[in-house]
């Protein structure tokens, strides 16, 4: 209950009796809400890059999407808590996938290498997470 524990506890939500396949969807929905502030993070951190380039909206959200995976892996090794190497030992892959990624030769990689990074990203960049699944947290709750 890795991610869903931030979310129990801040929502006060009841996650008793719950069968493994509510749990995995409930997982899944989490992942992509955290996708999606994660590209409101990106394109806030991006927005003179954007307006220099003159992008639409909508050049916008395909670059964001395009390279996700790189906005990550840069905001880890800009933290200087991981370097290259640090970053494929943690999500065990090999460096040459993340130099490739970095330049944008591969902008589609495993789930699992996905994964692994977001909750490395998460580690180093724990306050913007907390935001993050408080947001959710808030969202879900005017819900129900």
């Amino acid at each position: 209950m890795t991610l869903l524990k931030p979310i129990y506890n801040l929502s006060k939500a009841e996650f008793v009796d719950i069968s493994k396949t509510e749990f995995v969807l409930i997982e899944a929905i989490l992942y992509l809400n955290i996708y999606e502030e994660l590209k409101s993070f990106f394109k806030t951190e991006n927005m003179l890059v954007f307006q220099l380039m003159k992008y639409t909206k909508e050049m916008e959200d395909e670059m964001l999407e395009a390279n996700f995976l790189q906005f990550i892996i840069k905001d880890i090794l800009i933290s200087g808590e991981y370097t290259i190497d640090g970053i494929a030992r943690y999500t065990n892959t090999h460096e040459d996938t993340i130099h490739e990624i970095l330049i944008g030769r591969t902008i589609s990689p495993t789930i699992l290498f996905l994964r692994k990074t977001i909750e490395l990203h998460k580690s180093i960049r724990t306050e913007l997470y907390q935001e993050i699944l408080k947001k959710i947290a808030n969202q879900y709750q005017q819900i129900a």
